[in-house]
Order: structure tokens, then C-alpha cells, then sequence
């Protein structure tokens, strides 16, 4: 077996980026107040949090966030419904690009070893599409498109937009859709079509062509999301 050497040279930056990040809610005046951030301010509260978003194909993205929660603070400013928001960007000021948009579903408490109160937040990005169930026949055939307008003007016409469809999604579907989640039924149309699609933090139903959207924003950042290498080679 042959001995191939390369003396190609990959050059990794090292640059660190500065990170700042916030979690706030929605009060009841729309106003949004800071629930933690990356501050060092000793009235932070938040314990950790993450969050996950999803495509329209294959499920709701969610959070989950601790908060300290002594003396019961947060009792009567978070519940069910509470709108919850999360920033994260590379810059030195005030972080304004927004990475999640969701509502609280559930809230528990828990006691620390050493007898401190936690808040346990969990919640999803727009939890009507799951929780409502609808019917809808397309047994005969409709344009992909026009099935899922038809769903956001006869459910959620208060609630979504979808003027990120694209015209040429009208490949057509079929399906009888009893008492499922709306969600599911919008998933089904866009595997059937090959289409992938999200909800804007607008409210706005954006799809596309499966594998036509590509991320060429975020940078890579060696042991975070590019992994290590051993020292074999350079």
C-alpha cells in the first residue's frame, strides 16, 4: 500500500468572538423584561436554558429554563401562555438577533440540596398547530399550496400569514385528515411534495425545496462545532 504525503496546510482561525446572549419575556403591556443574560449582574436569576427549533416536517421546537426562584419571585409574573424570547449574536452591545420565539407550557418547582427554590419552565414555538385538531379531506387531490392556505384561513387566520409559500409549490397531494393535529396535516403536505418550510418569528409560514436552503452565515468554531482533530497530520 502506497504512502501518500500532503502538504496541503488547513489554517483553523482562533479568533474568539465575543457572545452575548438574553432570555425575556412578554409582559402583559408587550414590553420585554430580561429574565437572565450573560451579564454578571448579581440580580440574574437564570439557572440554564436551552431551546431547539424545528421544521414544519418533523415536530414544534422547544425550551426549558431554570430560574432561581427564592421567595417565590417569579409566581406571579410567569404562567402558562407567558411569551418567552431568546437572543444570541456576536457582538459587544445589546444582542438583537433573535434564535427563538415560544410560549410557556408548564411550570415546576424544585428544591436544591441546599434549600434553594428553582423554577423549571418548559414550553414550545407555536404550540396551536399541535393542540388543535382539525379534519380535512384533500382525498381528490389539491395543489400543495392551496391545501395549506386552506388550513391557516379556516384555523388560524388570526394567528399565521404564509406569504413565504412560494408560487411553484402546487405539486399535487391527497390525503383524509380526521381529528389530527394541524400540525401533522401541514407536515404530511410538505413530505408529499418534497418541501421543507418554518414559522417566521412574524407569524409567517416560510417553505422551500427540500435541500435548497443553505446556512452560510455561521462560522465555525473549533471544538464547539467542529470537532477536534488528533495530531496525525497538519
Amino acid at each position: 500500500m502506497p504512502i501518500v504525503f500532503d502538504t496541503s496546510k488547513i489554517t483553523v482561525p482562533l479568533k474568539v468572538y465575543d457572545k452575548r446572549w438574553k432570555i425575556v419575556y412578554i409582559d402583559s403591556n408587550n414590553n420585554e423584561v430580561v429574565l437572565g443574560d450573560n451579564s454578571n449582574d448579581d440580580n440574574n436569576k437564570l439557572i440554564d436554558a436551552s431551546s431547539t427549533r424545528m421544521s414544519l416536517r418533523y415536530g414544534l421546537g422547544h425550551f426549558n429554563i431554570n430560574l432561581l426562584n427564592n421567595n417565590g419571585f417569579f409566581n406571579n409574573i410567569l404562567s402558562k401562555g407567558t411569551r418567552i424570547k431568546i437572543y444570541a449574536d456576536h457582538t459587544t452591545a445589546d444582542p438583537t438577533n433573535q434564535r427563538f420565539d415560544g410560549r410557556i407550557d408548564s411550570i415546576k418547582h424544585s428544591l436544591t440540596a441546599d434549600n434553594n427554590f428553582i423554577m423549571n419552565i418548559y414550553g414550545r414555538a407555536n404550540p396551536q398547530l399541535a393542540d388543535l385538531h382539525i379534519t380535512k379531506n384533500f382525498s381528490t387531490g389539491a395543489a400543495a399550496d392551496a391545501a395549506i392556505k386552506a388550513i391557516i384561513d379556516e384555523f388560524f387566520s388570526t394567528i399565521f400569514t404564509y406569504t413565504g409559500i412560494p408560487v411553484d409549490m402546487t405539486g399535487t397531494i391527497y390525503g383524509e385528515y380526521i381529528d389530527q393535529s394541524a400540525l401533522s396535516v401541514i407536515a404530511d403536505i410538505l413530505k408529499q411534495v418534497e418541501f421543507d418550510g418554518y414559522v417566521d418569528f412574524t407569524g409567517n409560514i416560510v417553505t422551500f425545496k427540500e435541500g435548497s436552503v443553505k446556512n452560510e452565515k455561521e462560522r465555525i468554531v473549533y471544538g464547539i462545532n467542529l470537532l477536534s482533530y488528533s495530531e496525525v497530520g497538519r
